[in-house]
This record gives structure tokens, sequence and C-alpha cells, in this order.
């Protein structure tokens, strides 16, 4: 048995997360290797092109670059430059200054994007992509040497593979993927797998012996997307849909199918909650702009109620100037450690920051059971905040008193985390564990 993942994107680690905490330690394989998979979990490209894990992640200032040019960096991501004129963008692994690097994408003289150098999270150029009117063309893999050892065509899909040892054309992904997995000597008998793109049409050029389970986590739009389809209607290896996310489920039930074939079911995912909430009159609100929603209307409606307010980043003088409020506290440039202090101290969290979100601070709300609020305007993770928990910004006033009830009423407060664990789809870990037990028996 495998879990096979396109990517390690967050529905991926979800599952894999859950299956840890359930205590079922499937192996597990990613397609699309972005050279920072946990060292447990395997790729095609991790078997061919074996590297030394030995170092650590390229810092930015480590990027090599010709005499006297300059890299300029905040903690965004960084840019090259031969003196006045831009050559490089630099994608860093997270926005959380640490500034590791993840790509470097150079730009030719107009300053189109010409390739793309991609770093591992042990400082290694593992992949190079070339692109031309603007599209990508040609992603290389690179051993440990700096020999090219897969070539992946990306406007037609064809790999070359190449090892010395072995020479190898391969009309697709899937082709190149399912060839690997038989060569790999994991147990294929059973795959769990998360999307109908690479990954099915990998199941499918596989021994049809075997019986598999599709996880579906994504939005159903009116009808069922023409793969699922076809698994419903055609002998497959697929014997199982089980639908993670319980919104889809409630409002598409009628929509999936069982038949003698497949059956269909709903599971959702384990989340780990390392403690209760409290009722304490305590708001936390992290941000990497001072564009936040009715902040001052909140503020001044809600006296009672401390309000933190913490960024990566120094805070513009309109944020600092919120100090002139009692209950309000600043936390410029913080820390982890602060962070970490921050979500356990609060129990109220505020999804109402125009900007990008920081440190998965949504998530993490979530995970320690804060109530989860917010305006339609401004959520960054929909999917942890609860239908009846978002408001359209005007109505600042109905949200201040769902968060007054809430702290007062104690069965209130369990009401609505009920909720909003249910409408995230959290499952108790002895469900989880169970559902995917009976898979396996079917």
């Amino acid at each position: 048995m495998i879990n096979l993942f396109d990517k390690w994107d967050q529905a991926a680690r979800n599952f894999k997360l859950a299956q840890l905490i359930a205590q079922l330690n499937i192996p597990t394989v990613v397609i699309d290797d972005d050279g920072f998979l946990p060292r447990e979990v395997q790729s095609p490209m991790q078997y061919y092109c074996s590297h030394t894990n030995d170092g650590k992640p390229l810092y930015f200032d480590q990027i090599p670059v010709p005499r006297f040019w300059r890299i300029v960096g905040n903690s965004n991501g960084a840019q090259i430059y031969d003196l006045n004129h831009k050559r490089a963008d630099v994608i860093f692994t997270k926005k959380d200054n640490t500034r590791l690097v993840k790509q470097v994408r150079w730009q030719n003289e107009t300053g189109q994007l010409q390739w793309v150098d991609e770093y591992d999270q042990y400082g290694h150029l593992f992949a190079k992509t070339s692109w031309s009117d603007n599209q990508a063309r040609l992603k290389q893999y690179f051993d440990e040497k700096g020999r090219v050892v897969i070539e992946s065509h990306l406007d037609n899909g064809s790999i070359f593979l190449n090892t010395g040892e072995e020479s190898r054309y391969f009309k697709t992904l899937p082709d190149f993927v399912s060839d690997y997995l038989q060569k790999s000597g994991l147990n294929l008998e059973q795959i769990f797998y998360n999307t109908l793109s690479t990954s099915f049409f990998t199941t499918l050029k596989l021994p049809q012996s075997g019986h598999d389970t599709l996880f579906w986590h994504e939005p159903i739009k009116g009808e069922l997307p023409g793969n699922l389809n076809y698994i419903y209607q055609n002998q497959t290896r697929t014997r199982h849909v089980v639908v993670q996310d319980y919104r889809v489920w409630r409002a598409n039930q009628q929509l999936f199918k069982t038949n003698e074939r497949v059956d269909t079911r709903y599971l959702g995912i384990v989340y780990p909650h390392p403690r209760g909430n409290s009722l304490r009159p305590k708001i936390l609100i992290m941000t990497n702009s001072d564009q936040i929603m009715n902040l001052e209307n909140l503020v001044k409606i809600l006296p009672q109620f401390e309000f933190h307010i913490a960024a990566l980043t120094e805070m513009s003088d309109r944020l600092m100037g919120m100090q002139k409020y009692d209950n309000v506290h600043l936390y410029p440039i913080i820390g982890m450690d602060k962070a970490r202090r921050l979500i356990k101290k609060c129990d109220v969290y505020l999804d109402i920051n125009q900007g990008d979100e920081i440190l998965d601070a949504v998530r993490a709300a979530f995970e320690n059971n804060m109530l989860i609020l917010g305006f339609n305007e401004t959520l960054h993770e929909p999917r942890l905040v609860a239908d009846e928990n978002r408001y359209p910004a005007a109505e600042y006033d109905k949200l201040a008193i769902k968060i007054v009830q809430a702290v007062a009423q104690a069965e209130e407060m369990q009401r609505l985390i009920d909720t909003q664990r249910q409408e995230a789809s959290d499952e108790p870990v002895e469900r989880f564990k169970s559902g995917l037990e009976s898979l396996v028996k079917d």
C-alpha cells in the first residue's frame, strides 16, 4: 500500500499528517518533487537523481552570481542586480524572515523570464526549467554531479531518462511514473491517491489486479468531473471514492454514485488539537500590512477585549497609531516563539487582514480551537471558517456581537467550535483510523 500524490500541497500534507496521528505509517510517493519533500517521502526524481542528504537550504546571499552583482532582499523575496539592471527574482521557501532559497528566476536583457534554477532543502541545484515566449518548455533534473538525468518536455509531456545505465523515452508523465513505481519495490496492491490528474492516470497504467481509493477533497460545481464519472462507469483499479470535504458531501451527496464496481463514502481528516478554548477575551490578528479591515471600528466597540496584532516586519505609522487604544497590543518583527505564545494566549482569531496570510495563522488558530471569524472580502482559509462566522465587511457590528456572545457563554462557544470543526471536515482519530482500515479490508 502507498499514498500517491501529484504534489506535496496542503491537501497531501493534511492527509499524511492525519495518517501519522492515527499511527498509520503508509509509504508516500510525490510525483512533482520541489526539492523540499520530507525525508520519508519518496519521488521518481529522488530515485533516479540521488543526492546526498547533507547540507542545508541555500541562504539568499549565498546564490552564486558574477562579481560585482548584488542581491537585495526582504522577508518576501529578493532580487539580483547587475548595477541597476535586475537580472533575477529570488523565491523563498517561506515568507517568514528565514530567506531560504527555493527558486532563482533569471531574466534576459528585455526582462522576460529565461530560465529558473531550483534548489533543494540541502542547497543543491537539482533542477532547471527553460522558458521561451513566456512559456515553460523544458525541465531538466540533475544528479549530484550536475549531470542531466531526466528531461521533461513540458510542451508535449514526453520524458527522456538517461541514468548512464539506462536510456528510455516515455510518451507521458504517467508512463514514466508507472514504470518507476513498478521498479521501486513498493507494494502497489492498494494505492491511496487524491487527484484526478497525474496520479489517477498513473493508476490506469498499472496492472489492474490492484484496488485503489480516490480521496476527493476538491469542490463540485453542479456536476461531477469527467474523470470521476469515468471511474463510476468503467472497470478500473479504483474501488472506493472517499469524499473528504464535509461541505461538498453535504451539498452534493446525490451526485456521487455507488455501484457494483465503486463504493462511495464520506470520511474527513484528522487535525491536531493541542488545547481547548478557554473563553478568554483576547483577540489575535496576524498581518503583513496595515490594511486590516474595520480594525478601528472593532477596537472601539469591543473595549473589553484585548487585540493582539502581530507582523513579521516593521509596522507602519498608521498601524503603530493604534496604540492610542488601551486594548491594542502591537508586535512588530515577531519571531516564531512569540507567535506561538500569542496563539496559546488568545481564544479568538480575526481573519480580517487584506494582505497575504503569514505563518499559516488561520491553520494554527484552528488547531488551537480558537474561534475564527472574518469578512468575506478577507478570508485566507475559507475551509477553516464556519459559514456562520463569515460576514460582509459592512456587518462588522454583527461579527462583534458574535464574539461577545461566544466568550460570555461556554455552551455557545462549544457549539461554535464544534461547528467550525465539523465544517472543516475534522474527524475523530479513531473514526478516521477505522475508516482507512475498512478500506484496506474491502
